[in-house]
């Protein structure tokens, strides 16, 4: 379990295991893979608890429908960042939980140091959110890439819903989770998912508290998130990096309200 990251520690007490599943590629089109067996299938209703800062986590939602299918979706919010300008410190809007996590190089956003922790893009949009990024290169061993819906203000992945893709417990999953007050709980189950370079990665939050999580367009799973605290509410959205073996390059950052 990593020790700075306490979201890791919700996840290893949940004793989840499973496999990876599919490879996409790298656009909303162009679908080249299929999920194993039951990799998008319905997420099991569940609540769970988690350790956060010595603390105990709240009940998690229930877990929602899988996509279906081989339909694919596209976010219906614009770029707000593509990072083309010159390198150095991203700059306003942008908030970053430590200085020089995260810089401009190459007009891309690389990561910096092994827990690079949150980049928030601090900037308030309404319950109905969504966040994107295309992973342009990454080590392929990370620990954990997220997305962040909700945050509350706070330049860091707490008071925030999150979507997770990481590898907590050796298999590389999706899952929901939301910190508040540093405790984390989990929502529902993980589903089986192995992200590739090239890679878009979509978060959506609705005013209900569901979540959808999708890469390359393809729904992965639906969420309930409504028992967070900030589960139906606006706020920033962001981005999060942990276990960096290498460097992560981020390209078309984009997200907001729909």
């Amino acid at each position: 379990m990593a020790s700075k990251n306490l979201l890791a520690g919700v996840l290893a007490a949940s004793g989840a295991l499973l496999a990876p599943a599919c490879y996409l590629t790298s656009s909303f089109d162009g679908l080249t893979g299929a999920p194993d067996d039951g990799a998008v299938a319905n997420s099991a209703s569940s609540a769970s608890t988690g350790g956060g800062m010595g603390g105990t986590g709240g009940a998690g939602g229930a877990g929602g429908a899988g996509g279906a299918g081989g339909v694919v979706n596209s976010p219906a919010t614009g770029i707000l960042d593509d990072f083309d300008r010159a390198d150095g410190d991203p700059g306003p809007p942008w908030k970053l939980m430590s200085s020089g996590t995260y810089t401009i190089y190459g007009e891309r956003l690389l990561t910096h140091g092994d827990n690079p922790d949150a980049a928030i893009w601090d900037q308030v949009f309404g319950a109905r959110q969504e966040a994107y990024v295309t992973i342009e290169s990454m080590d392929g061993d990370e620990a954990e890439i997220e997305l962040i819906l909700r945050n509350q203000g706070h330049p860091s992945e707490c008071e925030s819903v999150v979507v997770s893709w990481n590898r907590f417990n050796g298999a590389p999953v999706v899952h929901v989770a939301y910190c508040s007050e540093g405790q984390w709980a989990m929502v529902g189950e993980p589903v089986p998912y192995t992200l590739v370079e090239g890679d878009t990665i979509w978060a959506r939050g609705y005013d209900d508290g569901r979540i959808e999580a999708y890469v390359n367009g393809k729904l992965l799973g639906t969420w309930d998130a409504s028992a967070a605290p900030m589960g139906t509410s606006g706020g920033r959205i962001g981005v999060f990096t942990y276990g960096i073996p290498d460097e992560v390059r981020f390209d078309d950052f984009g997200g907001g309200s729909f």
